[in-house]
């Protein structure tokens, strides 16, 4: 009888834990003086019909919020640090590090908007850093996938609603040729943070890859998937960690538009590694 006894009220404890778990809001808090620093680094294998060519790029930032409007915080934010593949060091430091830009980051975490990057250079006082590895087409082109890399954070956009423990829910994004389906879990909530995992999948539109050189025109007939975990702050601060893997496949097809009937068509494959973080 007394076992009966214990084992109820055991029941009944572990059943209390689920019924008076408070749900906990996913939104950021940001608030005006906060400071942070966030790192994205971003590991790339792609296979080229056999050739296989290994890229990395690594950024860190100092942010500062400047203001917040109806949830969306304008963040100063200045290059730390930026490596991006050996050959472009040189220049990437001239143009950069420690030069100011700004972002507007909503309360999910998403960059929505750049300001300011192209204004941290001039053309004619960048050539002499180029020192003919590089052209300035291309140089252009590699600033322009920094602010994609910024901004493409698709693996951080959780809704805002309350969640617990178990809850699920998908997330559709559509950008520069590729549509991804996540699929995020809620694992576990403890003291200080809410771990997520996630699970998607990816598959190419057919639509021109945007910020390509002049007259260079490349679509891409992929498909892929995703998965990673990311925590977040229990608390709404901006602090968070994400660690993202994927793997995609396809077909490149690439032409120039002054020759439109000459079309270069390449089987990639492409591992990817990103780590991404915010903290104080």
């Amino acid at each position: 009888m007394r076992l009966k006894k214990y084992l109820f009220m055991a029941i009944f404890f572990c059943t209390s834990l689920k019924l008076f778990a408070e749900p906990v809001g996913l939104e950021i808090q940001f608030k005006p003086g906060d400071t942070k620093k966030m790192h994205i680094s971003q590991n790339y294998s792609t296979n080229t019909m056999g050739q296989i060519m290994e890229t990395s790029t690594d950024i860190r930032l100092n942010l500062n919020v400047i203001e917040v409007v109806e949830g969306v915080a304008l963040v100063d934010a200045s290059f730390e640090n930026i490596t991006m593949y050996d050959i472009y060091q040189n220049c990437f430091d001239h143009c950069f590090i420690g030069k100011h830009f700004t972002m507007q980051v909503n309360s999910c975490g998403k960059i929505l908007n750049i300001e300011g990057i192209d204004a941290l250079y001039k053309n004619e006082d960048l050539v002499p850093y180029l020192e003919g590895k590089i052209t300035l087409d291309q140089f252009k082109l590699m600033k322009n996938s920094i602010v994609h890399l910024l901004t493409s954070n698709n693996y951080l956009i959780v809704r805002p609603q309350e969640v617990e423990s178990g809850d699920s829910w998908t997330d559709v994004q559509s950008e520069s040729g590729i549509v991804m389906t996540n699929v995020f879990v809620v694992q576990s909530i403890d003291d200080r943070a809410v771990r997520v995992e996630i699970k998607g999948s990816m598959t190419s539109t057919g639509e021109p890859i945007p910020n390509m050189p002049e007259n260079i025109v490349c679509i891409l007939e992929m498909t892929g998937e995703q998965t990673g975990q990311i925590t977040l702050d229990k608390y709404g601060s901006w602090n968070s960690e994400a660690l993202i893997e994927s793997y995609t496949e396809g077909v490149s097809h690439t032409s120039n538009e002054l020759d439109p009937d000459q079309v270069m068509k390449l089987h990639i494959s492409i591992k990817s590694k990103l780590y991404f973080s915010v903290t104080d």
